[in-house]
């Protein structure tokens, strides 16, 4: 099985010790090592989000629609997009932490009802669409990837997300969308 102890000395027959980067201890089939990315992401999926839940947190059509229909829309939706794929880039080939990952779990519910308001024709309510808690919580987790790396480019990059975020916090649906325009 998997082992989802911290592995940072090396792995044991029951999965426990380190691995580097925070990776678990791999011990399907009898031997203890440190798991690989592949193995690692199987793990997370396995033993953390049931794949019907996952699809419905990672709602790629979603954010697809909202890159489409909003983003494309204007320059600070565009610049978004840029840094939405800078930094999943840089995600994807850097060790990063579990916690962030059940942070971005536990974040997608809320984000993905903004972003549903957002593109909804008919809703007009006035409802906030970035609440304090919602900033709060990305904040969190741009400041989790913001210890990835020391790489200044990518700091910046979040730094400026941070930023945009503050900006577009306690809006309606109208004001949103004239921030980004």
């Amino acid at each position: 099985m998997v082992g989802l102890e911290d592995c940072r000395s090396g792995c044991s027959e029951t999965g426990t010790g380190t691995c580097d980067g925070g990776w678990y201890c791999d011990n399907s089939n009898g031997d203890s090592f440190c798991e690989s990315e592949s193995s690692q992401q199987q793990s997370i999926e396995l033993s953390l989000v049931p794949k019907v839940e996952a699809e419905t947190l990672f709602n790629l059509s979603l954010e697809r629609q909202l890159r489409d229909e909003f983003l494309n829309n204007n320059s600070l939706g565009q610049k978004h997009i840029n840094y939405y794929y800078a930094i999943s880039e840089f995600v994807l080939n850097s060790d990063y932490n579990v916690s962030t990952f059940i942070k971005m779990i536990e974040v997608f519910p809320s984000l993905n009802q903004s972003i549903n308001k957002l593109l909804d024709g008919d809703y007009f309510e006035t409802d906030i669409l970035i609440t304090q808690q919602l900033n709060s919580d990305l904040t969190s987790i741009i400041s989790d990837f913001k210890l990835m790396s020391d790489n200044p480019d990518f700091h910046y990059i979040l730094d400026d997300l941070k930023s945009d975020v503050d900006i577009i916090t306690n809006r309606n649906k109208d004001e949103l969308i004239l921030a980004y325009q």
